[in-house]
């Protein structure tokens, strides 16, 4: 299904980039965001909307003030083929797409294993996100994305079980590739009230566009996968979760959290870029912000994460 806009799509101010939050989901990060765009009158706001796929949350739970000029929505999950497929239909197709090479490598492959062996982000590792030119299907059946997903494998989770570590990797970056795909509302300025998916998303905007990035951080996204993962009941007990950077077994992590005999059985879309502090930034400069006392912002899976 393609992102869903609405409103007067005409260029805005501020591109708000949102994740699980305003105005589908009740809580302290969408009363700030509400509060926000009705106490800036004089200013246009787009919204974009990240979620886990369309229709998973209703019907929005705030009245969208006046200078609200659109409200785009995008998807995590691709939609469901009304037909199954045959698994010999898709064996055919798995092997076609893999007899035919590429003619040259995929800048947002490349990119996406700069993210996880490197620490820089410069104008290169962006211009590969932007790029866009990776699929679902080349990165779920071909042979380049097996072998970076086998290289930083090695290298940042060389005790965790491949197979474990092969279906987060997918889990996580599938829905990245579908984000990628779809452009963000034109606007002057571009703000994120989260990393994870959103931050990847406002930046890649930014770079396209050529205009500001605005985040702020109202909670340690990272840390809150990292709970979601400790809490988790479909991974072997034993087994040592190393994928999020956690060295200790995941029912004994102090840091992650005990883990709950009634967490969800899904598998939960971790964060493709960490943060270490709440934090508001621009090109240039930064300032620390205090995280609002109260909040409640779903994930892209669709579980709830409050603090």
């Amino acid at each position: 299904m393609e992102p869903r806009s609405q409103a007067t799509p005409r260029h805005a101010d501020v591109c708000l980039v949102l994740e699980g939050t305003y105005p589908y989901v009740p809580g302290g990060v969408s009363s700030w965001v509400h509060d926000i765009v009705r106490g800036l009158p004089e200013l246009g706001f787009a919204l974009l909307h990240i979620g886990p796929k369309a229709g998973a949350y209703g019907e929005p739970r705030y009245t969208l003030p006046a200078n609200v000029t659109t409200l785009a929505e995008h998807y995590c999950q691709g939609a469901e083929s009304p037909e199954p497929v045959l698994r010999a239909e898709l064996e055919r197709s798995i092997r076609a797409m893999r007899r035919q090479k590429a003619t040259t490598p995929s800048r947002t492959l490349a990119a996406l294993r700069r993210l996880h062996l490197e620490t820089t982000v410069d104008d290169a590792l962006l211009d590969g996100l932007a790029a866009a030119d990776l699929s679902v299907e080349a990165m779920l059946h071909g042979a380049e994305a097996f072998e970076v997903i086998r290289e930083i494998a090695l290298v940042r989770a060389p005790a965790a079980p491949f197979l474990t570590f092969f279906w987060h990797f997918r889990s996580m970056h599938v829905p990245l590739l579908r984000l990628l795909a779809n452009p963000a509302p034109a606007a002057s300025v571009y703000h994120s009230v989260s990393t994870g998916y959103a931050g990847v998303i406002a930046a890649v905007a930014s770079h396209r566009a050529q205009r500001p990035m605005l985040l702020t951080e109202h909670g340690i996204y990272a840390r809150e996968r990292d709970m979601e993962l400790a809490r988790a009941t479909w991974d072997d007990a034993g087994a040592r979760v190393q994928i999020l950077g956690c060295q200790r077994p995941a029912r004994s992590c102090g840091s992650c959290g005990p883990r709950s005999s009634r967490g969800s059985r899904r598998s939960p879309i971790t964060a493709p870029m960490r943060s270490s502090r709440s934090r508001t930034s621009t090109a240039g400069s930064s300032s620390r912000t205090a995280p609002p006392r109260t909040r409640s912002r779903s994930s892209p899976t669709g579980s709830m994460s409050t603090r």
